[in-house]
């Protein structure tokens, strides 16, 4: 990771590394690139304190931090000499853009300051410049994930607790202990800590992104009109929110939530915080009933998916299965305790059998029963050709906490598909947040009649990737 990081910033004027304790070939790696490699820094569990040492070790004017799992877009070094060579005397730090590996996420952060003594580091974790940036340059820095944060998955978590019980009184670091509890699903104690925070800050765009997150932790609660009070706080703090009219659209009552999705749809994200969203997205609307309807009129043959529907019947096993977009039942065919549902009647009407009913997937799983039959009673809830087709986002925000979930999602355009992925890692990119993938098995189109199993690596570009999750 570590040469892909300085690769990108090679055509500086100079480079400064600041090893923290590496036990591998980091320190051999760096001197291939510059002779400013420190190694006299023990790490101590701050990291305000190792940016600060790597800062009094450099002689430019400028310094732009980056860390090794991070990547310089191309061409930002002569971006960031256009900018300096601009940059009015108040000018102390610029934002840059962050932009998440697989581009679902962005966000301004000050990463380009002055080397003055007044700018500096502060804060353990989740650090942040001395001074504020009024101003930004274009250029954006790719973040990626460690793979050794594995090492110490609680690092975050033991940092921010030493913190607040150093001093009770800090406000950034309660934020980023109350998102380290809601990461860990402990609806309660995030809860806690967020109202704690939101008695002591005032910046709108962390106090929107609090509110929403406390929003999911009453949803997931099953207390909705706590959830739906929080999630009205943020928007009235950023009426452009998008995410969260979104969310208040998914726990909103039909009616309300075709408004709630109009609103959506002209949200600008202006001073929104952090703003989620993806690359595998397009601005395709979502196709009616009357589409599917037409499709299943005219071929109601699903053979061709019968391998896929084995692997979902021996994953399933003898369990609780719904079965949701459920085309023409065949499913039922591998699955013993099987109940369905679509949105398509003629789909229903081909499959011609009781345990198959005809609804509106938001409102089916809003409400959490189908005819009388409680989501949550399920063991298992199968989405096969559903979240390349709809709002899939929307979707897992009403998926049951803890429930194991099928999905599949294509590798190849249709007019009716809204998103595909081109890859095991694009799959895993979109929704790893949501769930706990527990395996992948990918599916190859034989060119004649059926889709056939090929394991995590197809060897052609039409497949279908069979998710099996839990949700998060």
């Amino acid at each position: 990771m570590l040469s892909r990081c300085l690769d990108s910033v090679s055509e500086a004027d100079e480079i400064v590394v600041c090893d923290t304790g590496s036990t591998d070939k980091t320190v051999e790696i760096a001197k291939k690139y510059t002779d400013r490699v420190f190694t006299d820094y023990k790490w101590n569990d701050n990291f305000a304190q190792a940016r600060n040492h790597a800062k009094n070790k450099c002689t430019g004017d400028w310094i732009l931090s980056i860390d090794a799992d991070e990547v310089l877009e191309d061409g930002g070094i002569e971006k960031i000499r256009d900018a300096i060579a601009v940059a009015k005397d108040t000018d102390l730090a610029l934002n840059v853009t962050m932009v998440s590996e697989n581009k679902t996420n962005t966000f301004l952060f000050p990463r380009l300051y002055r080397k003055y003594p007044i700018v500096h580091w502060r804060g353990a974790i989740h650090n942040h410049l001395s001074v504020p940036a009024l101003n930004s340059v274009d250029v954006s820095i790719t973040y990626g994930y460690s793979p050794t944060h594995k090492n110490d998955p609680d690092r975050a978590l033991r940092i921010l607790k030493r913190e607040i019980k150093k001093d009770p009184s800090l406000v950034r670091e309660r934020y980023y202990l109350a998102r380290e509890y809601f990461y860990r699903k402990k609806w309660k104690t995030a809860i806690k800590h967020y109202k704690i925070y939101l008695k002591a800050n005032s910046w709108g765009p962390q106090r929107a992104e609090a509110y929403l997150t406390l929003a999911r932790c009453y949803w997931h609660l099953k207390q909705l009109k706590e959830a739906q009070d929080s999630c009205l706080k943020a928007i009235r703090i950023n009426a452009n929110f998008k995410e969260a009219i979104e969310f208040m659209a998914s726990i909103s009552g039909p009616k309300n939530r075709e408004r709630w999705d109009e609103f959506a749809k002209t949200a600008t994200n202006e001073d929104v915080l952090f703003v989620r969203g993806s690359s595998t997205t397009t601005k395709k609307k979502e196709k009616g009933a009357s589409y599917y309807d037409a499709i299943f009129g005219q071929s109601a043959d699903m053979s061709r998916y019968n391998g896929i529907y084995k692997v979902v019947g021996d994953w399933v096993d003898n369990k609780k299965c719904l079965d949701v977009g459920c085309g023409v039942a065949a499913l039922k065919d591998f699955v013993v305790n099987y109940r369905g549902f679509d949105f398509s009647k003629k789909a229903v009407e081909v499959a011609n059998d009781d345990r198959v009913v005809v609804g509106d997937i938001y409102e089916r799983l809003l409400d959490k029963s189908v005819d009388g039959w409680v989501v949550n009673w399920a063991d298992i809830l199968v989405f096969l050709e559903v979240f390349e087709h709809l709002d899939d986002l929307r979707v897992v925000e009403m998926i049951p906490y803890g429930m194991d979930v099928i999905f599949s999602v294509p590798s190849f355009d249709d007019p009716g598909h809204l998103r595909t992925f081109d890859s095991v890692e694009a799959v895993k990119a979109r929704y790893e947040k949501y769930f706990d993938i527990k395996e992948i098995v990918t599916f190859e189109w034989d060119g004649v009649k059926e889709w056939v199993e090929r394991g995590e690596k197809p060897t052609d570009d039409r497949n279908i990737f069979l998710v099996k999750a839990k949700k998060r």
